[in-house]
This record gives structure tokens, sequence and C-alpha cells, in this order.
């Protein structure tokens, strides 16, 4: 699997967490795993590709990588960002490189504090 770009395995009723090892996986550039029961967190080692993890049971902190990757979707996901609640989602140095994000569904309550 060492040339593999797109990985797109949604809607296959997969459970548990994400494996680190899927981040090392030096050529792959676009990960779908939508409509699964996929838990845990979301692995740092995946902050270099762009994807779907929508509608799966994630939980935890957007690692703030991940907010410089042009398109990720985390639809449906509970999620806070940065490394703790209180560390606000919206600031526009992080938001500087997004092209493209979806929140629907998600409960952030940090996200437009002052």
């Amino acid at each position: 699997m060492t040339h593999l770009q797109n990985l797109n395995l949604a809607n296959n009723n997969f459970r548990g967490p994400i494996p680190n090892t899927w981040g090392q996986l030096s050529n792959l550039k676009h990960l779908v795993l939508r409509g699964n029961h996929i838990s845990g967190h979301i692995p740092d080692s995946l902050s270099n590709i762009s994807g779907d993890l929508s509608s799966n049971e994630l939980t935890g902190r957007v690692p703030m990588q991940f907010f410089t990757i042009p398109k990720f979707n985390f639809t449906g996901a509970r999620l806070a960002c940065g490394s703790s609640l209180k560390q606000p989602c919206a600031s526009g140095s992080v938001l500087r490189g997004l092209f493209f994000v979806q929140l629907y569904y998600f409960s952030l309550p940090t996200m437009f504090e002052h």
C-alpha cells in the first residue's frame, strides 16, 4: 500500500479507533471514513491529508494541525478545538489556510468566545 493515495472506506460499519499507522502512509492524500462507527480521537498523524470523518463517534480534541488542511469534514463528530476547551477555534492565524469546512451538528462551546 505504499502507493495508495485515496482510501474510501465509507459506510462499512467499522468500529474502533483510527489506527495511527494510517497517517504514516506516505502517499495518502485523501481518507474517507464517513458513516461508520469509528470512535476515539483523531490521530495527529492524519494532519497532512484531507478527508471525511463525518457521521462517526469520534470524541476528543481536533488537533490544531487540522485547521491548516484545505478540506476535512468533521460533520457529526463530538470534538473540541486545540488542546483544551479553553482554546478557541476561530483565531485568524489558525484558520488562514482553511479552504473548506462543514460543521453540521458540531458542538463547540468555545468557538465564538472572545
